[in-house]
């Protein structure tokens, strides 16, 4: 994972979205047969932002595989769009709240046209009086269910998407390509048939799997995928068990749920092994590859015909990959940093959950917004492995110091 403890997990996305709406499948490309690429930028590390064309105007979007077509509230005033439907829908945590549907005339990739893209709006405050698109001057979420009858693929090393009509526009007769089977959700997102999960003799597999973009790890573990391995298998390592919230999804702040950090000894995905990665668990009902994935091969994924290549760059280092997480995971309540899981459990006689967090290696963030914080590089992966914390006590309003390390 490039950011453990990232407050952007799941914030502004729809994750693992399973909103109760056939219709989000009405997509139209305009062009019968194209193959365009498309440049783009990564901010806070792992979201991927590419300029799109509504109205003559430019706007930044994120391309977000585990999502559907999102915009802004911002711009949905902008645009002045008539709201065709209100229903109810689910985060990646099981959270379900109305949203607002709406219907965009016309959309432009480059000069790939999109018409008559349903999707929804949203919310104008996600969480503590905080617009998160705002935060990273995004305008919306460019999402899977718009590529049903497209192929995809996202190549971190050149920081460009190329999407097309035929695979084999972009297949190399040279390449021999190891693919996974895909199934598509009634809207549209890309489900991943299984990978690999060994240990020396032993082998297993998770299946069924969400590719989604917005997450940040290679891969996310779902529960109940762990308690099978664990009473079946002896094949996942524990590392660190909790309970608390680090997280949130369209709808706001998860609640306080049970958490695990594993070490999963080999994990493989196309014919690519991976060795003694360190991955989260999720209380979804699907496990996730995410975000991570990209920087260390080529994805492709066949909406069309429903399948999933991956092709891993020469001479990457992977050792980041099994680094582990800080003490402690913040969250943010009430406009304020606060602990929101303790990993470790030694530390449980000093920390509490909800104790405010007041600097970080000096750094004051007492009265910082939470737009401000995420741009910080405080709890980032790699920045050091021991940090000092000022705490205000949740109980007693005393503010102490306290040191944490990697686990």
């Amino acid at each position: 994972m490039k950011r453990f403890l990232t407050l952007l997990v799941l914030i502004i996305l729809a994750g693992s979205l399973l909103a109760q709406n056939d219709n989000l499948n009405q997509r139209s490309i305009k062009q019968k047969k194209y193959l365009q690429k498309i440049p783009y930028k990564i901010i806070d590390e792992h979201l991927i932002v590419v300029p799109v064309t509504i109205n003559g105007k430019t706007y930044n979007f994120l391309f977000d595989t585990g999502s559907s077509f999102t915009i802004s509230d911002k711009l949905f005033k902008e645009l002045n769009l008539p709201i065709i439907d209100q229903k109810g829908v689910m985060d990646a945590e099981g959270s379900i709240n109305e949203m607002r549907f709406i219907l965009l005339p016309l959309l432009q990739l480059q000069k790939i046209t999109f018409i008559n893209t349903l999707g929804f709006v949203n919310h104008e405050e996600i969480y503590d009086s905080v617009n998160l698109f705002e935060c990273f001057e995004i305008d919306g979420t460019i999402g899977s269910n718009m590529f049903r009858n497209s192929v995809v693929q996202i190549d971190e090393q050149n920081k460009h998407i190329i999407i097309t009509d035929d695979f084999k526009k972009i297949a190399t007769k040279k390449k021999h390509y190891q693919a996974l089977e895909m199934e598509l959700t009634k809207i549209g997102y890309p489900i991943l048939s299984w990978v690999g999960i060994n240990k020396g003799e032993q082998q297993s597999s998770d299946t069924k799997l969400l590719f989604d973009t917005g997450d940040p790890s290679l891969y996310t573990m779902r529960l109940y995928a762990y308690d099978w391995f664990n009473e079946n298998m002896d094949i996942v390592e524990i590392i660190a068990e909790s309970e608390g919230s680090y997280a949130w999804g369209i709808h706001g702040l998860f609640e306080k749920e049970r958490h695990i950090i594993l070490n999963i000894p080999e994990f493989r995905i196309c014919g690519k092994t991976f060795y003694n990665i360190v991955i989260p668990t999720t209380n979804s009902q699907i496990s996730r590859i995410g975000s991570g994935l990209l920087k260390y091969g080529r994805v492709t994924l066949d909406y069309k015909k429903k399948r999933f290549f991956y092709e891993p760059y020469d001479d990457i280092n992977t050792d980041e990959l099994s680094e582990r997480p800080l003490a402690i995971s913040p969250t943010w309540q009430n406009d304020k940093l606060i602990v929101g899981i303790i990993w470790d459990k030694s530390l449980e006689a000093q920390i509490n959950l909800g104790d405010e967090i007041l600097s970080i290696d000096s750094i004051n963030i007492e009265n910082i917004s939470l737009c401000d914080y995420m741009k910080l590089d405080v709890f980032k992966k790699s920045v050091s492995d021991i940090k000092t914390l000022e705490l205000r006590d949740i109980k007693t309003g005393e503010v102490k110091k306290i040191e944490i390390k990697r686990l």
